[in-house]
């Protein structure tokens, strides 16, 4: 999971969803990144898998960090069927950008969007399908 704090101002952003920090430009006034795979200084272009989609300006890092309180992930596994993971946290920038958060294998938060499988992120009060909110409800509420 990628944060907006890079030195650059600029984040890349790519389909399937990804977020990959700017590190810089290249000399055909492209933007560069680096493979997380490789470790090497990349064109925005050159993602393996994923289609460059837009830069967008950095506007501010992780400002809060909100429980998920009964969120989840939703994903597909290897028969089409529906695996819920639960959702740790919501990040939040000070421009209302959200990001929800998981746990992968080894413990470390991920970006549930990252993977392959994803589907949806989804709450239980809503039988059908929950959007990433821009404020969680549990706010909304108490203002």
């Amino acid at each position: 999971m990628t944060l907006p704090t890079n030195s650059t101002g600029w984040t890349a952003i790519f389909k399937p969803y990804r977020e990959e920090p700017v590190i810089g430009w290249g000399e055909h006034g492209y933007a560069l990144i680096v493979d997380p795979s490789t470790g090497r200084r990349i064109d925005v272009h050159e993602l393996p898998d994923h289609e460059f989609c837009n830069l967008e300006r950095d506007k501010a890092a992780c400002t809060t960090v909100l429980p998920a309180d009964g969120w989840q992930a939703v994903f597909t596994d290897e028969e089409g069927r529906a695996l819920h993971v639960p959702l740790l946290a919501w990040l939040f920038t000070a421009t209302g950008r959200s990001t929800p958060v998981i746990a992968d294998a080894d413990g470390s938060a991920i970006d549930p969007r990252e993977l392959g499988n994803f589907l949806q992120v989804w709450h239980p009060s809503n039988p059908v399908s929950s959007p990433i909110p821009l404020v969680p409800a549990h706010l909304k509420e108490s203002n």
